[in-house]
């Protein structure tokens, strides 16, 4: 029995690299212009629903069970799902009035203190302390806006006269 060699041409490598499995689409072209459907779930996904659905009661009581005997990772789960970490808290402020001079300075005074006395925590420092460097901004912005208007108008009487 005679095996039969092909021989290699430039042309049939370039074909079989065409051929190749993980590039079957042109490069910015897809076989599926418009992308997955929304809403579409993974078939995996929706057979491990389906297959829970039947079983969760029975799955949450045996967790709780477990939690109540004392199974660590059952209790963690549980006091996950019962109460979640708190991310963020209202806190409280006297702000001067906001139309005063020097209210920027007047307010981190306030939150500083506050940190410091720990009536606020650091974090919640930080990001009232970034409201209050973004208000700053936004007045300092409207100032400039304000006095550039105004030397334009300056300009177009000058230019009439």
């Amino acid at each position: 029995m005679k095996l039969k060699i092909k021989k290699i041409t430039k042309q049939s490598a370039e074909k079989t690299l065409k051929k190749v499995r993980g590039r079957p689409f042109q490069k910015g072209k897809s076989g599926n212009p418009a992308g997955k459907p929304k809403g579409c779930k993974n078939k995996l996904t929706l057979l491990a629903q389906n297959l829970m659905s039947d079983q969760s009661e029975r799955l949450i009581k045996k967790t709780i069970n477990l939690a109540l005997e004392g199974d660590r990772t059952a209790l963690k789960l549980c006091m996950e799902r019962i109460l979640p970490p708190v991310k963020d808290l209202p806190i409280a402020l006297s702000i001067p009035d906001l139309n005063q001079e020097g209210v920027s300075k007047k307010l981190m005074e306030i939150i500083l203190s506050q940190v410091a006395n720990s009536e606020l925590s650091p974090n919640q420092g930080q990001a009232v302390s970034s409201i209050v460097e973004s208000y700053q901004r936004a007045i300092e912005v409207n100032n400039i806006e304000e006095r550039v208007l105004a030397l334009e108008e300056v300009e177009r009487k000058n230019a009439r006269n």
